[in-house]
């Protein structure tokens, strides 16, 4: 018996790359977002609550020479240009179960992703990383069943497209399944949307 859905939303949900969209004029932009964003110290001081997207946008100004009203301008359209998987989101929205979003993001997907998606009005709660100051997802997890008022874990299914994320709420003793694509989840989908 389940009791709630904790979503991933990059690469689960929708797709991840969504601020690597191309910036006119500047062609090392997705080079640059993955560096400083994806794979850099900035990033994670972003994903943690300790940089802001006007930090970010400094940054990327300084590296790219690019005017940062430009950049923010930029950034605010990616969010209104993301890919979902419609199998997963569909399921999200016809499930009777309680539904959330447990993700590593910034405060630009509180901010204009959650709102322009209407994302609220299918997950209650949405957790992120930023404002709960952790990247460990099963801590996510948890904060996330606390506002939900459960406590067992073995009636929570986390589906998340990392198998570590997966591997770690399995050890704490959540159910979990590993999303690996759309069409995968089409095929053979977890347990309460078969």
């Amino acid at each position: 018996m389940i009791d709630c859905v904790l979503w991933d939303f990059g690469d689960t949900l929708a797709d991840e790359r969504f601020l690597m969209a191309p910036l006119d004029g500047f062609p090392d932009w997705p080079s640059v977002v993955r560096q400083q964003i994806f794979d850099g110290a900035l990033g994670q001081d972003w994903f943690v609550g300790k940089a802001n997207m006007d930090d970010v946008v400094r940054q990327l100004s300084t590296i790219l020479g690019a005017d940062a009203a430009t950049i923010h301008d930029h950034m605010i359209g990616c969010c209104r240009r993301i890919s979902f998987f419609e199998r997963p989101m569909d399921a999200a929205r016809s499930s009777h179960l309680a539904q959330a979003i447990v993700t590593i993001n910034s405060d630009i997907f509180s901010d204009h992703v959650v709102s322009n998606y209407r994302l609220d009005q299918c997950f209650d709660p949405i957790v992120t990383s930023w404002q709960d100051a952790s990247l460990d997802k099963s801590d996510l997890c948890d904060i996330a069943m606390r506002r939900l008022g459960l406590a067992d874990r073995g009636r929570a299914l986390l589906i998340d497209n990392k198998a570590d994320n997966v591997a770690g709420w399995r050890a704490r003793g959540g159910i979990a399944y590993h999303f690996t694509g759309n069409a995968e989840f089409s095929n053979a989908p977890p347990e309460p949307f078969s």
